[in-house]
């Protein structure tokens, strides 16, 4: 039978994460490559999940190239830290940002309830505490790199973000960057729908 959600939370959930914190200790390129691997089964088991239903769905090879003026950005959501994995061309780097869970939710609440509802500009003093957090270390590097496009594959509430809207104090992550959001996850082309039916 398959789990509920709430199932999923509490059962699933916390083996992938331990799983991944175990290969986080020793953050080795192989071992990055497999905790975005185990990530991507993650966001997998997450969608069939909530629909019930298994999801026609493949999973990227963390091998695949990453064009040189590309970024992919992956925050995952551990325990009192996150982590994160980006993958540049020529290989991985990891940070990790100790930022718990309840400081993480509450300021990413905040940071939506200024940009949606509130008629001021207050929502920028989040967007650029949230910049400082999850890109400004890498500015220099995107910068020396040649780096214009960022891919999100945000973790847990992290996917909550507009990242579009990050405030570097003078102008916003769009402004500098082209944006994308992503599960890390790529959609079974229609032929192979058919050939596994």
């Amino acid at each position: 039978t398959r789990l509920n959600k709430e199932e999923f939370l509490n059962q699933t959930s916390p083996l992938y994460k331990e799983y991944m914190a175990i290969l986080l200790a020793n953050p080795t390129q192989d071992n990055l490559a497999q905790v975005i691997s185990i990530l991507q089964l993650f966001h997998l088991a997450e969608l069939e999940t909530h629909f019930a239903y298994p999801c026609e769905l493949t999973l990227s090879e963390v091998n695949d190239s990453v064009q040189p003026q590309s970024a992919l950005i992956y925050n995952l959501v551990l325990d009192d830290t996150v982590h994160q994995i980006v993958r540049f061309a020529d290989g991985l780097q990891h940070k990790v940002i100790p930022f718990s869970r309840e400081e993480g939710q509450s300021l990413i609440l905040s940071f939506r309830q200024n940009l949606e509802f509130d008629g001021s500009n207050e929502f920028r003093l989040q967007a650029t505490k949230l910049y400082d957090l999850l890109i400004k270390d890498w500015a220099e590097e995107f910068e020396s790199r040649g780096i214009n496009n960022l891919t999100f594959i945000n973790d847990a509430y992290y996917r909550n973000i507009p990242m579009a809207v990050l405030w570097d104090g003078d102008s916003y992550l769009i402004e500098n960057y082209v944006v994308n959001y992503s599960l890390g996850l790529e959609l079974a082309s229609a032929s192979e729908n058919l050939l596994h039916n």
